[in-house]
């Protein structure tokens, strides 16, 4: 009797315990996603315009708050009373010609328990570096992946042949 005792309470902690980490992954999975496109809207934004801020907040969607446990919708928003969710960005002037945009996402860990007054966090944090248009780092002709060439598209080998040909002095 008390070794099914003890079965069957295992099973249930390990069922629990799979039911957190099964939302810890759709969390992760919706701050990446969300990071990614708040990452995406600051890049389309002029090099000129984009200004070197500190953090600064921006929205999250409703139905992504909205889908966690433990949230209300009424007439005045979306409210979570299970999960804090914090989301900012910050734009640094690296050079002249290139700007780094940070943006971070942050999240209650699923896993902590609700009367944990210390409340660690996880989170998403994405990191990118955009560069001025025509500047020596982005030429303005880059536009494949495979490398340019006097502003036309090439192909890596023939990139390849074009720097060994002028290395070897020829024009083959």
């Amino acid at each position: 009797m008390y070794t099914l005792l003890v079965g069957v309470l295992t099973f249930c902690s390990m069922a629990v315990l799979a039911n957190k980490v099964g939302l810890q992954s759709r969390l992760r999975a919706s701050a990446y996603q969300l990071a990614f496109q708040q990452a995406e809207m600051l890049k389309t934004t002029s090099f000129d315009n984009l200004q070197a801020v500190g953090d600064t907040s921006f929205n999250i969607p409703a139905e992504v708050i909205a889908s966690l446990p433990g949230s209300t919708v009424s007439s005045t928003g979306t409210t979570n009373s299970k999960y804090e969710v914090t989301s900012h960005y910050r734009v640094e002037s690296v050079t002249t010609t290139q700007k780094k945009i940070t943006v971070r996402i942050r999240w209650r860990n699923a896993a902590t328990p609700e009367s944990n007054a210390t409340r660690p966090w996880s989170e998403v944090r994405l990191t990118t570096v955009t560069v001025k248009p025509g500047s020596i780092t982005a030429p303005e002709a880059a536009t494949s992946p495979a490398g340019t060439i006097g502003g036309t598209a090439t192909s890596a080998a023939q990139t390849a042949r074009a720097a060994a040909s002028s290395l070897l002095g020829g024009s083959k």
